[in-house]
Parts: C-alpha cells; structure tokens; sequence
C-alpha cells in the first residue's frame, strides 16, 4: 500500500522515501491508506535507535507536511535558495508519480515547479492554501492531509476562474469527493537505502556456500530486530524473505536487517487502532490479501463455522463499555420460550439475556482453567464476525449454555465495508434504531460466523522457524524438478501438531544428552561418540546400552522415513551432520509449535523444573521473552556448531532410509483410528465431569447438613446452660445416669468372672475323671444330639463313675 522512491538525500546520502498510494477506488479507501502510513511511522518513532537489525529511518521533516526547502532544479544550493514553498503530489493508476512545489517569493509572486504542472499563479490561490495549512496545523506546523481537487471549469456566465478549494482528506469519511487531484501534508517515511531482499538472493541461488553457522547468523540478526519489537510492545505480522533485505554485500549475513516492522505492528496487534483527528478512525483489512507458507496459521486465514443462525447481542446494564453476544439456532431459542412462539417480545429478550449474562459470570472460574490449558478455540483478545460486524471478544464461556456460545465484546465494534476495509463505528446501536428501537436487546439472523484469531509474539516466531528452514533448504544446489512445493510439503509435515507430538519427546531427549556430553566433554573427538552411552534406555531385549551416536541416528532414521524432503534437506543442506540436524530441527520445532500443543503437559523430561522449549506459551502469547530466549538459544546453537565433534557428526548416505510414502487408504484408516480413540478418551473425560459435578452436588448437601446439626447442638447446650433449674436437674439425672452406669458394670464384671471360674473348675474336674469324654459342644457319635451336655458335679454319696 506505498510508493518507495530510490532519493538521495542533502545529507542523508541514498535513502528510501516511503509515501502512501492513493490509487484506491473510493476516497474512503486512500483515507485508510493514509492512515495506515501514519501508524508505520509512529511506531518507526518507537523503536528508532534501539537496534541496528531493523532498517534505521531518517530522522529528518516529512517535504510533504512542512514548509521545506522542496523541489528545486538541481544546479540551485538549498542553503542559500530558500523560497517559501509547499510541495503536493498526484497519484494516478498506471502513471508515475507526480511532484510539483507551490513557491512565493519575496516579492509575493506564485509559482509552480515544475512550471504548468498546476494552475496555481494568483495570490489569492496562495493565501488559501496557506490558510488551509495555518488552520489545520499542529503547533510544530505539520498540517493535516489535504486535497485540493482538479480546478472546476468555471460555470457558464461566470467571470474568471473557480478559485481553488482545500479540504481535509478526513472528511472523506463522511462524504465522497472527487479523486482527481493533488495532495497536500500525506504522511511518508525516510529509511536507508536496501539494495535487495532475501528472496532475491536466495532466488539467485547466492547462498549456496554457506556454512549452517552462517544461516544462524542470519536468524540470529532476524531474532534480534524481532526482539526490539517485542521488547516495545510491537508485533512484526508480516515476517518473510521479502521483508529481509540486505546493505552493501548480500553474502555477509551480518549485512541483512528486518524492514516493514511498523505497518502491522499496532500495540494490540490490530492495524488501525490509533485515533486520528479525534473520533475518526480508519481500521486495516479484514480478510488476508496475501496469504504466505511464513506465516502461522492464526495469520493465515480466518475460520468460517455454523454454530447457529441467530445471534442475541445486549447492552449490558452496569457496563456501557461491554456488549453480551449469545450464538445459537433459532428453533432452540424459540422452543425454550414455547412451541407457539414466533417473534420474542422485549421482554422475553431482556430475560434471556440476563440469563445469558449471569451464566457466563457463574462460569468465570472454568474459562481460566480453560484458558490455562490453551485448548480453547476462540480466545479474549480474538475477533469474530457476524455479518458485516466485527466484535472483540473479552470472555466467552468454556462450553455452550443452553446451546448458545455466550461471550463479552468490546462496545466498540467495527464494520466492513466493501470487503476491503473495517471502519470503526462510533455508534453500532444506531444501526439498528428501526430495529431494535429503545430495546437493550437486539436479534440478528446469521448465515454463518467467522472468527479471527489474534496474532501474537508466537505468530513471529512462527515465521522465523519457517525462515530459517527455508534458508537451509534453498541453499542445497538446485535439481531438476525442484520446486518450492516440496519445501511446503516438508513444512506442512513439521508444523503438523500430531507429528509434532510424535517426535517430540525423542527428539528432546536425544537433544538433551547430546549437548550434555558434548558440555562435559569438551575435548572429545566425534569418533569418541560412537562408544559414549546416551544416558537413554536401551531397548526391550537390547544387551549393550545405546550410545549417543546410535541414538542420534536413530533419531534422525525416523525423520528422514517420516518426513517428505528431509533426507534431500540432511543430505544437502547439512552434508549428512546429523548432530547439526537434530539440534537444527529441535529449534525449527521450538518456533513453530507452542507449549499449549504439548500433549503430556504434566511430563517434564529429565526432571526439569521449567519447560523451555517450545518458546512461546500458546497462540495468544504476549510474553517479549519469548523470542528473547529464541534469541539466545540461536546464539547458542551457533557456538556449539563450531565445535569440531559436532563438526565431524556425520551419517553414512547409506545409513539415511528414503521417505516412506504413506498410501491414501492407510492414512484415512488411521485417521478414522484416531478420531475413534479421541471421541473414547472425550466421552471419558466427560464422565469424569458428570461424576464430578455430582460428588461436587453431594459434598455441598453434606456441607449444608453438618453445618445444620452443628447449629442444632450449639443451640441445645445455649439452652440448657441458660436453663438454670431445670439445666442443673438434667445435669443431676445426667449424674445419676452415670453412677448406676457404673455400678450395673461392676456387677455384670462380677458375674461374668465367677461363672467363667466355675466352668474352668468343672472343666478340670471332667477331664481327670473322664480323659476321653467329649468336648462340649463337641458332636458324639451315635449321638443324634450336635451338642455334649455340660458334665455336673455327682451328688453326696454317688460314684464318680
């Protein structure tokens, strides 16, 4: 959406010299790309000076917003000719630019240069536009953009010309005006001079030589400028090889700076956030006009879904700065209002609205667990569309109440127009006064929902994982019938979440004692390697313990079978290191994947207390150290492959398997085997939940009961201390009670002791007389009796026998 003009400088020397192209269809259009160039360069202010990564700006007044020096003919000196002058520029589609200066001399005569570019030669013409400037001026004297329109012919019985009319470029907001003419006070940036782009050189295949410390090195310059962003609170959005650009010599990756960081870098993410002139406000794009393999898939596109046909959206009573939107299907919410129900009243709207609103704030709780775990689909900070109206989501529920998705927007929301463009609207319940009328609540019929997800710091580094595989990849010396289709190939299977998920814990551990032998053997030879053990677990039946060097190989073996290119990629670009490989590709991992895609979240291997790779946290990350430690961690990787034993790592050809090719028929059987396994373990989970909720159900009856007897005992001892007579005659039974306790013990203590001598006695007494007499209770033979009667002791003068 800009001119950049190759200009050389008074002082400055060869620079570039941004302006805004003015070549849309509709005013309205060129107002946004105005604007646009207007944020770029504030935020160009930012984070002018911090670092060399980025492209430098000149710091020096914009020739199009102040009264400078402007054009003059080449042979005049600009220290000594200093006339009063404006210059203006005109855009025309498929022409060059044109630039001409309003001069006034000291003796008050007008001028044009260059002479008849424009009919300007009256005083009177002058002292309108300077009029126009000095009324839409800053105190520094920057003036607003303008636009002077072509001169009208003059009407028919009229004497003389028209006289020349200015206007606000603004004001085109609120009413078409013609397009044919020229410009006054737009916006425009001076940066150095960059002779070309990354994707030049790699497209010339300049890259050939280098060495993978050399391709660190330019990651490391790219993670550098991306952390001067971050660290300011700006996101890049648009990091490619065509916004990498080099100064002086292309094959110096110390040459190559980060350019175009400020157009999409508003502190929310979202272009066009800034206010201009007040209340008019000019938001950027709302679909992907370009879509790139560099960028992540949340910049990629947006999400189109039918989740319901009608949304609910409420002003919020206690909150003007809030809106509640409730997604969901028409005949769910007319059956909850009853069969013969065709249109709701206001009222039934306000109640399910305040239903809504109070379930979604019972559900503050969940939402943080959930959006704790990142699994949420659409996030705070996100956007979704409902026909032509954006709404910024602050919270939404974690799951559907009463079949609705029910979330809190921003009242600020924005709409398309044109399918170009998003303006801000200052009053969205002004849209629907025929409508809605003094209602809070309003009903509107959807065909479907898009949802747009935010960008984020894990958004860049995504970018800078893709960027530095495809330096690597491209550098490899070119084949017949190569392609950048193979390279998306090979990406598409990296960025896969599940392949990530697969490798992922291999290739972290081999990473892991890898570096921790090379670290504390830092003499060690490669060959050493092949005897070292890995620290790792041998295989089931193994009898000798796997070295580094098997495992690193194996390692790499499942990479190269399991990932289309990635042999051409070990073989070519890496010359069969394959040390370089896996700490190369763990980094790569460690860009385009985020924690949140981890699926053992609570494993930490090897006993680390903090995970630190994948850098970025989930897709809404806005933590700046992130890419920090990308920056480190790139920097670290450079000094470790300068180490001769990981130098010397290298594979046998033979020992690299070729790509194994899965066959559409077993793919879609094993996809059917996942998705079985995930509807079982998602059935299970919510089990879990129901029996969850349940015991939660229970625990607070339980709760409620003891909280109740509780109360009833302290009530019952308040009573009886309080009772006075009678609470000392309760406490006198009470007494009683426990005396005749007592005594009923000892009494039964004394009988039971006495009988259980006197049967100890007879028992003594059968068994001397009678040594095979039967035991009581034991079974007689003979006997139809189960039971021995107890032996008594014979009367006076009786035989024993």
């Amino acid at each position: 959406m800009g001119y950049v003009l190759r200009c050389r400088g008074v002082q400055q020397g060869e620079v570039a010299w941004k302006l805004p192209r003015m070549i849309a269809d509709t005013q309205r259009e060129n107002v946004f790309i105005a604007q646009h160039l207007e944020v770029e360069r504030c935020n160009v202010a930012r984070v002018a000076g911090r670092d060399l990564n980025l492209v430098r700006s000149q710091i020096v007044n914009n020739p199009l917003e102040f009264e400078t020096v402007g054009i003059l003919p080449i042979d005049v000196d600009p220290n000594v000719h200093r006339p009063e002058q404006r210059v203006l520029v005109r855009f025309s589609k498929g022409n060059p630019l044109r630039f001409c200066g309003v001069v006034r001399a000291s003796d008050g005569s007008v001028s044009v240069v260059p002479q008849g570019a424009l009919a300007i030669d009256r005083p009177e013409d002058w002292d309108n536009l300077l009029r126009f400037a000095a009324a839409n001026s800053s105190s520094a004297g920057k003036v607003q953009p303008g636009f002077l329109p072509d001169r009208a012919a003059p009407e028919e019985g009229a004497e003389g010309e028209a006289s020349l009319a200015f206007a606000l470029l603004l004001d085109a907001v609120e009413r078409e005006v013609p397009r044919s003419g020229w410009y006054l006070g737009l916006p425009s940036i001076v940066y150095d001079w960059a002779a070309g782009t990354l994707q030049d050189v790699i497209s010339n295949r300049r890259l050939t030589g280098w060495t993978t410390v050399q391709h660190l090195a330019l990651v490391e310059r790219i993670l550098a400028g991306l952390n001067t962003l971050h660290q300011a609170g700006m996101l890049h959005g648009d990091l490619r090889t065509a916004n990498v650009m080099y100064i002086n010599d292309p094959d110096d990756p110390e040459n190559y700076v980060v350019i175009d960081y400020a157009a999409l870098s508003g502190r929310s993410g979202v272009v066009g956030q800034q206010q201009v002139d007040g209340d008019k406000t000019i938001m950027g794009p709302i679909a992907n006009s370009r879509l790139s393999i560099f960028f992540a898939p949340e910049r990629r596109q947006a999400f189109d879904h039918e989740d319901g046909d009608t949304a609910i959206i409420a002003r919020e009573p206690g909150d003007k700065d809030a809106l509640l939107v409730a997604i969901g299907w028409k005949s769910r919410l007319y059956g909850a209002m009853g069969a013969d129900a065709r249109s709701p009243s206001p009222a039934e709207l306000d109640a399910i609205a305040e239903q809504f609103a109070e379930a979604l704030g019972n559900a503050t709780a969940e939402l943080e667990r959930e959006s704790e775990r990142g699994h949420a689909r659409l996030r705070a900070g996100d956007r979704i569309r409902l026909r032509e109206y954006v709404f910024d989501v602050l919270e939404i529920a974690p799951k559907p109440i009463e079949g609705f998705t029910v979330m809190r927007c921003k009242a600020s929301v924005s709409k398309v127009c044109n399918e170009r463009l998003v303006v801000s609207l200052l009053d969205f319940w002004g849209e629907f006064k025929q409508t809605a009328g003094k209602s809070r609540v309003l009903l509107m019929s959807l065909p479907k929902v898009t949802e747009i997800y935010q960008w984020s710091h894990a958004t860049d580094l995504f970018s800078v994982g893709v960027l530095a595989l495809y330096s690597v990849y491209a550098q490899a010396p070119e084949q017949p019938g190569r392609t950048d289709k193979e390279f998306e190939a090979l990406l598409g299977t990296l960025a896969n979440p599940l392949y990530f998920n697969c490798m992922w814990r291999s290739l972290e551990e081999v990473r892991r004692n890898l570096e921790r032998i090379v670290e504390e053997n830092p003499g060690i030879a490669a060959k050493e390697l092949v005897t070292i053990p890995s620290g790792m677990p041998a295989a089931e039946g193994a009898k000798e313990a796997v070295t580094i060097y098997k495992a690193c190989l194996t390692f790499v073996q499942h990479i190269t079978q399991t990932a289309p290119y990635a042999r051409q990629l070990l073989v070519e670009g890496f010359k069969g290191n394959i040390a370089e490989f896996i700490l190369f590709i763990h980094f790569v991992f460690s860009c385009l994947h985020r924690r949140s895609d981890v699926f053992e979240q609570a494993h930490e291997l090897g006993g680390e207390s903090e995970r630190r790779f994948p850098f970025a946290v989930d897709r809404t990350s806005r933590d700046p150290h992130a890419s920090a430690q990308a920056l480190s961690r790139a920097r670290n990787l450079r000094r470790l492959f300068t180490m001769s034993v990981l130098r010397d790592m290298k594979a046998k050809i033979a020992d690299l398997p070729a790509y194994l090719p899965i066959s559409q028929a077993e793919l879609i059987l094993e996809m059917q085997r996942l998705e079985l396994e995930l509807f079982r373990a998602k059935d299970n989970l919510h089990s879990q939940h129901v029996e969850l909720d349940r015991v939660g159900v229970e625990l607070v009856r339980v709760r409620a009961e003891h909280e109740r007897l509780v109360r009833e005992y302290r009530e019952l001892v308040r009573k009886i201390d309080d009772g006075g007579t009678l609470g000392a005659a309760l406490r006198a039974i009470a007494a009683k009670f426990r005396t005749f306790g007592a005594r009923t013990a000892g009494m039964l203590v004394k009988w039971w002791t006495a009988r259980r001598n006197a049967a100890r006695r007879d028992a003594e007494l059968s068994e001397a007389d009678e040594p095979h007499a039967a035991i009581p209770g034991e079974r007689i033979e003979g006997s139809g009796s189960s039971l021995v009667e107890p032996c008594t002791r014979p009367a006076r003068g009786q035989s024993r026998r």
